[in-house]
């Protein structure tokens, strides 16, 4: 069968290799930065603490949107993967979609916290 010959090749593929190995750090980034985000909310609300936190952990070291970069990895990796042009433009909304929604959660902890980390970036560690 054609179809199932080319199918199996395409699995030791470099861009299949490269694109699932980018997918599964992307997965794995979007997925402990909700983590720690989840973890900031108490289960029992308390009226005396603050509603909003820093985060801090993992890519939280680097920038304020680990789990939008974790995300748009995620869509990279499996655009190279598939290598396909419908991935390609999915991955061009998601970038312009998490890109600017970055920037303003970025600019909104400068803003409402005086002690919020300046090293970090919005969105790209060390660039942006």
């Amino acid at each position: 069968n054609i179809g199932t010959q080319y199918t199996t090749e395409w699995f030791s593929d470099p861009r299949f290799i490269i694109g699932i190995a980018i997918y599964a750090f992307g997965f794995t980034l979007n997925v402990y930065s909700d983590t720690i985000l989840r973890n900031l909310r108490s289960k029992k609300p308390d009226p005396s603490q603050p509603r909003y936190k820093i985060p801090y952990g993992g890519f939280f070291k680097w920038v304020s949107c680990p789990q939008y970069l974790g995300e748009i990895l995620s869509f990279t990796g499996f655009a190279i993967m598939t290598w396909n042009l419908g991935a390609v433009f999915v991955l061009a909304i998601t970038v312009g979609n998490l890109a600017p929604r970055a920037m303003v959660t970025h600019k909104w902890f400068l803003k409402n916290f005086d002690d919020y980390p300046k090293e970090r970036k919005a969105l790209i560690p060390y660039i942006w």
